[in-house]
């Protein structure tokens, strides 16, 4: 009998989820349930309900288990208040840059979204505050039962075991940038002990404040570490030391495929031009012959690519910066800067690009995960206004430059800006509906609060009604403004 009514169970359980009587089939049960439908339901939902308590027993799936508790983020979440925009904003956000620079925006005002609305992942970068639930994250993923604490004093060799990865990877950072030696030394002491994607990240971190008295810990490191990506990461910031970087047979080939030519029909200022590409062989030899070059491209150093044009490495950005871009000349010379440039030369680079106002040249399409680890805040920003004053400069492509790390002010007083204002359907309008609301988020999160209540104002000046879930962005970003929490 028990049988029989655990397999009419689940029957009525369906019915009844959607929303249809299940008295009618409850056979076992019809001499008590009697003839009235509404009375025959409220019988079978107390039978029912009388039998799973008493008669069944809910099986636990042998993969259960608990949790570690989610440790606290160092910085609050946002306010109550301010919980459901927080909330309807994310679920507009379709991409990961924007997502991304919006919680970036969120931590440089003090706050962090709540975990459930949104956790990082183990290996994403993202603001510092997060990198206890990173540590967490990993924790999941390894089935580990709890997510180790960071001590209170900074790293160090013997307390490097009670920091999760995350974790660790920042107070190596605050260490780096207040007490390089001692940073080197934790490194010489504990680096073998990381795995190879840990060591990577470190030393993109030991990058920062390089000093002559590094370079016996890299040469070993270059020497013999177990990753080839690891051994790279150590050559190249060598080569920022300007150690090695020699002309071999590869800087030869790779200046081979340039030719020095007259800046502009009579001038003596010669700058590199990439020789033709032969198609007469057919397409495939073509491809082949660019690939080449990329190929050599990611395997010479800046150092020996100028020497071997005979240029010094800021003559050769200088000259090549803005140019006709052959092929990703640029977006390849970029990328050369970043791995084995020094800062100097780096911020030579973002120079001699802002000086020529190309803010849609390969600078902008290459993307900052190659300018991430070397080019300041103040730089990105000083990147982020040329594209917006550009002709053709959006706010989305000024926020993937900026990244969300500091606001902007003064946005309506430029190209994007009046764009802006000419709103979808009227005369002279540039964007559609979903060009505009994508700007309108992209303006929200780039957007000093000062900036933000000016833009407000301009944009329902030209009838863009208050109540407009579009305008969102731009008043949680005023709304944080008024907390007073900062970082």
């Amino acid at each position: 009998m028990v049988e029989r009514l655990e397999d009419m169970m689940g029957t009525v359980l369906a019915r009844w989820a959607m929303g249809s009587p299940a008295a009618p089939i409850a056979t076992p049960w019809q001499p008590v349930l009697g003839n009235d439908p509404a009375v025959a339901e409220l019988r079978l939902l107390a039978l029912s309900g009388q039998f799973l308590a008493t008669m069944s027993e809910r099986s636990v799936p042998e993969d259960l288990h608990a949790l570690p508790t989610i440790p606290p983020a160092t910085q609050p979440v946002v306010p109550d208040a301010l919980l459901p925009s927080v909330r309807r904003l994310l679920g507009r956000m379709d991409n990961d840059m924007l997502r991304d620079s919006f919680v970036r925006m969120l931590a440089g005002r003090g706050w962090c979204v709540y975990p459930s609305d949104w956790m990082p992942k183990a290996k994403e970068g993202v603001p510092a505050a997060y990198a206890p639930w990173q540590d967490w994250m990993a924790a999941v993923a390894a089935g580990a039962p709890a997510v180790p604490i960071a001590p209170a004093g900074p790293l160090d060799a013997e307390n490097w075991d009670a920091y999760g990865t995350a974790t660790r990877g920042v107070a190596f950072a605050l260490l780096r940038a207040s007490d390089p030696t001692a940073a080197r030394a934790v490194l010489e002491n504990r680096l073998a002990d990381a795995r190879a994607e840990e060591r990577l990240h470190l030393l993109g971190l030991f990058g920062h404040n390089l000093s002559p008295a590094d370079i016996p810990f890299l040469q070993a490191t270059a020497a013999a570490d177990r990753a080839p990506k690891v051994r790279e990461m150590a050559t190249n910031l060598l080569v920022r030391l300007g150690y090695g970087g020699e002309v071999d047979e590869t800087a030869a080939e790779l200046a081979d495929c340039f030719s020095m030519q007259p800046e502009t029909p009579g001038s003596d200022r010669l700058v590199p031009v990439p020789r033709e590409i032969r198609t007469d062989a057919g397409m495939k030899v073509a491809a082949a012959q660019v690939a080449r070059r990329r190929k050599l491209f990611s395997v010479v150093t800046l150092n020996a690519f100028a020497a071997a044009l005979h240029l010094s490495e800021e003559e050769l950005i200088r000259r090549v910066v803005g140019r006709d871009d052959h092929n990703g000349l640029d977006a390849d010379l970029i990328k050369m800067v970043m791995k084995g440039g020094s800062d100097a030369i780096v911020a030579t680079l973002v120079e001699a690009w802002l000086a020529t106002g190309c803010a849609q040249t390969s600078f902008y399409v290459v993307g900052c995960e190659w300018m991430a680890a070397r080019v300041s805040v103040a730089q990105r920003l000083d990147m982020a206004r040329a594209a917006l004053v550009t002709a053709g400069g959006s706010f989305g492509q000024a926020l993937s430059i900026s990244q969300g790390w500091e606001g902007m002010d003064n946005l309506m007083d430029t190209p994007a800006g009046r764009t802006l204002l000419v709103l979808p359907g009227q005369e002279g309008a540039r964007l559609d509906s979903t060009e505009h609301t994508a700007e309108l988020l992209a303006l929200g999160v780039l957007a000093t609060p000062a900036a933000a209540r000016m833009a407000l104002a301009a944009l329902e000046q030209v009838g863009l009604p208050a109540t407009d879930p579009r305008l969102d962005m731009l008043k949680l970003n005023i709304a944080l403004e008024k907390t007073g929490a900062r970082e």
